[in-house]
């Protein structure tokens, strides 16, 4: 298992630690598990570093709070069913490849008609959003969809795997087995 310290961790999300513990007292976190050293040492998953940039991401791109932001990246752990794509298709992205189905993350609302989804969306307090992660194709595959937020972890995963080259993080295994 790939044990990150918090340093790392922050460096590879692209944020200074004292941002990182003041978002940590306020709960603005993904809920993640620590990882642990063999010598018994606290530490972060580069699953849990993709969780908090995903929560960034939300936060600046969609324009979310860092409590709501933090919440749907949390549901982001379910990436790694799609795992193979996200892998292939940052890989592709780092190397200033185009890719033409990324994989998105997020939360969705699906709804049975385009009326219905004009009226679900009138009615703001009437949520029915669940978690989704997949390609740009299967999403379109959910069609209609009353409201979506979603982010492109595929350009994500790129950023990560830039910052850790250039930090010279190891994360092979990481990228290998998500």
């Amino acid at each position: 298992m790939i044990v990150l310290t918090r340093e790392q961790h922050c460096l590879l999300a692209g944020i200074d630690v004292e941002t990182f513990k003041s978002m940590k007292k306020r709960g603005q976190l993904p809920t993640t598990d620590y990882a642990k050293t063999p010598e018994g040492d606290r530490g972060y998953t580069p699953t849990s570093t993709l969780m908090l940039l995903i929560a960034i991401d939300l936060f600046y791109a969609c324009g979310l709070s860092r409590d709501s932001a933090a919440i749907i990246a949390t549901a982001g752990n379910y990436a790694h069913r799609n795992w193979p794509a996200i892998a292939s298709s940052s890989l592709l992205i780092a190397q200033g490849k185009p890719v033409e189905n990324p994989v998105m993350c997020g939360l969705v609302e699906r709804t049975k008609h385009k009326a219905e989804a004009a009226r679900q969306y009138a009615l703001s307090h009437n949520r029915h959003l669940s978690a989704f992660c997949g390609t740009v194709s299967d999403l379109a595959r959910l069609a209609p969809i009353g409201r979506m937020i979603c982010t492109n972890v595929s350009e994500i995963v790129a950023r990560m795997r830039l910052a850790a080259e250039r930090a010279n993080i190891d994360l092979e295994q990481f990228w290998r087995e998500g």
